[in-house]
């Protein structure tokens, strides 16, 4: 099963960033982003690589089973990563698991026994003649993950590889969250993506961009004045207890018919280098249902998405931001934002 996840000793309060590999560079070229992101956060790292059942013929049919070679290959990649990444960051704390079995499951399954708090996956996205097998594990993964999933984009990621200076490269990889888009839709559920975006801006001495996409193409010129002025409002309020909390935040709100074609529109506009929102969410304004908007940005953006389950922190139940602010910048108590 690889080294100690659920045994570990000393676990800091903010649980691991887990990165899942695959044998390919690409899947290779998200660790140093992942560890970026460990070390920003102050916690460990948990490399992951599942190896699938491989079952073949030999010259007779008769079946050959090549899961002990595979696996073994599978741990000396890993190993070689570890290293590497340890190089890189000498005072982080880097982990690995090499698992057996379906690449979804056992991702999710090593997820939730390290109680990583973030997990970082490729995607090679999609094309409008096949699926890619990564993009299927990455789907799966999203949907049935309990924390944030980070979704990194071939382009975006550092060239590591073989023949190149392992522990310079990924000493150098950047943390995501220079600047933070969260599209909300007036729903509680499309709410709580902020307290990850929060996250990600703090770490990066980053900014928070919110924004809403409202389709008023049937309303009266003056009802959609005033909805979007209303809307506007209401989410500088936010941003208020967000600048209050100290990390740069404004407000947007973008007219459009299409709600993520002016997400990614907006991302690029503005130069954002994250995306955060929910899996799951529907409000009086709009729907962000994995499936139809969040999917359609994440393969659209060509920038990280970070895509937050409704229930993915313990201040998920409520809708007030200076509540879930303060749990953030003072978790272990303390007066909260006003």
């Amino acid at each position: 099963m690889g080294t100690g996840i659920v045994e570990s000793e000393g676990r800091t309060a903010v649980g691991p960033v887990m990165v899942g590999i695959d044998g390919s560079e690409l899947g290779e070229r998200a660790v140093p982003v992942a560890a970026a992101m460990a070390r920003a956060r102050g916690t460990a790292l948990v490399v992951v690589r599942v190896v699938p059942h491989s079952m073949t013929s030999d010259l007779f049919g008769m079946a050959m089973d090549e899961q002990p070679r595979v696996r073994e290959d599978a741990e000396a990649e890993v190993l070689r990563v570890v290293e590497a990444t340890r190089a890189g960051y000498p005072d982080l704390d880097v982990r690995h698991v090499v698992a057996d079995g379906s690449p979804s499951r056992e991702l999710l399954r090593v997820q939730e026994e390290s109680g990583a708090s973030l997990v970082v996956l490729t995607s090679h996205g999609r094309t409008a003649l096949a699926r890619s097998f990564r993009g299927s594990v990455t789907e799966d993964v999203v949907r049935g993950a309990r924390r944030p999933v980070v979704v990194l984009w071939p382009w975006a990621l550092p060239d590591v590889g073989p023949g190149r200076t392992a522990g310079a490269t990924f000493g150098s990889a950047e943390v995501p969250g220079r600047h933070v888009l969260v599209p909300l839709d007036g729903s509680a559920r499309t709410f709580h993506a902020i307290g990850e975006a929060f996250r990600f801006a703090r770490a990066a001495g980053g900014s928070i961009l919110l924004a809403t996409v409202l389709d008023v193409s049937r309303k009266p010129e003056p009802a959609a004045r005033s909805l979007a002025e209303a809307v506007l409002r209401a989410l500088r309020d936010r941003a208020r207890v967000i600048e209050r909390a100290g990390v740069p935040c404004r407000a947007e709100v973008v007219l459009a018919s299409e709600p993520a074609e002016a997400i990614v529109g907006l991302a690029t506009r503005e130069g954002c280098d994250v995306i955060a929102m929910t899996t799951h969410g529907r409000g009086a304004l709009g729907r962000f249902l994995l499936g139809g908007v969040a999917s359609r940005v994440q393969a659209q953006a060509s920038r990280p998405v970070i895509l937050v389950p409704p229930h993915a922190d313990s201040w998920s139940g409520t809708s007030d931001l200076s509540e879930i602010v303060h749990a953030l910048v003072h978790p272990d108590g303390g007066t909260a934002v006003g």
